[in-house]
């Protein structure tokens, strides 16, 4: 696409604003994906969007670079909340997307400005009267209101994952921290999982029981088919040295989008069922044991793949 098209088609397609804005930026199907849910939500088509996409896979510089400003750009009056594990990376996040703004490339595309009196890297506002906010998950946000309020990553790593006490506070705050959103605000949450309890295993636990309704889209690293989900970077060899190289849980949950209980997946402590009688020794050689089909999902996800 020829520079002019590029830049007229990027007040419309977050996928062209990003290759206007970041010439180097090399898009694959995964990002088209995401960027074509991101859109749905700016259009209010969907207001609670999960992407659970495999690490190093694109996933923050659509959504938390490029997302923020496109949608600024389109809403200028609106306030938008970002958050992530630590406060560092959230910062560092809207240091980009201030940054971004400033480019004469943004504001070949789009009339919105920053705030001459406002624009701290974490916290900015433009001259609409709308308004950016880093956070770190944990961190205070009374005062502040959301129309879009996106959280990227919300454990800073397997540990805090697999610690219960950091999963509830994780949740705590998310759930103390509903009530920022605006009327019709928006959710989105972009991760890969980490744990069958972490943030979006306990919403999808809350949507089977009535809660929040989400659009999901879960991107395995590799398909069912054993196609690898961006072959440009990660091919099915590279993809297979990862996985020699990690444990078969963190592979799991981290890659594929499927944590297993702590405890196993293949068999579990229920299943057993003491026998008394037992035929005499000599006459039996191997033991078993009966199984039971596994229990079905807290909630049903929709594949993009």
């Amino acid at each position: 696409m020829e520079r002019e098209a590029l830049r007229r088609a990027a007040k419309t397609s977050l996928i062209s604003f990003t290759e206007f804005t970041y010439p180097r930026y090399e898009t694959a199907g995964l990002h088209r994906q995401i960027a074509s849910q991101l859109e749905r939500v700016e259009r209010g088509e969907i207001d609670r969007l999960m992407l659970l996409v495999p690490p190093r896979h694109g996933k923050s510089e659509l959504a938390s670079r490029r997302f923020p400003a496109w949608y600024l750009g389109r809403h200028p009056e609106q306030h938008f909340i970002s958050a992530s594990a630590s406060f560092a990376l959230a910062e560092d996040f809207g240091r980009d997307v201030r940054n971004l703004m400033k480019l004469e490339e943004y504001q070949q595309v789009f009339d919105t400005r920053l705030a001459e009196d406002s624009q701290a890297r974490g916290r900015w506002s433009t001259n609409e009267g709308g308004s950016y906010f880093a956070t770190g998950v944990g961190g205070a946000l009374m005062g502040r209101g959301a129309h879009i309020f996106l959280i990227d990553d919300p454990f800073g790593s397997m540990a805090d994952a697999r610690s219960e006490p950091a999963r509830k506070n994780v949740h705590d705050w998310f759930s103390a921290n509903y009530s920022r959103l605006e009327k019709n605000g928006k959710l989105i949450l972009i991760n890969h999982r980490m744990h069958q309890d972490d943030l979006s295993g306990r919403l999808l636990a809350q949507q089977a029981a009535g809660g929040d309704q989400w659009t999901v889209v879960e991107l395995k690293a590799v398909s069912p088919a054993g196609d690898a989900l961006w072959p440009e970077k990660f091919d099915s060899e590279a993809l297979a040295r990862i996985k020699a190289n990690i444990s078969a849980q963190d592979w799991a949950a981290l890659y594929q989008q499927e944590p297993t209980q702590e405890v196993g997946s293949y068999f579990k402590e229920d299943w057993l069922i003491p026998i008394l009688d037992l035929p005499p020794r000599n006459t039996l050689n191997v033991y078993g044991a009966p199984t039971t089909p596994s229990p079905p999902t807290a909630a049903t996800t929709r594949c993009m793949w």
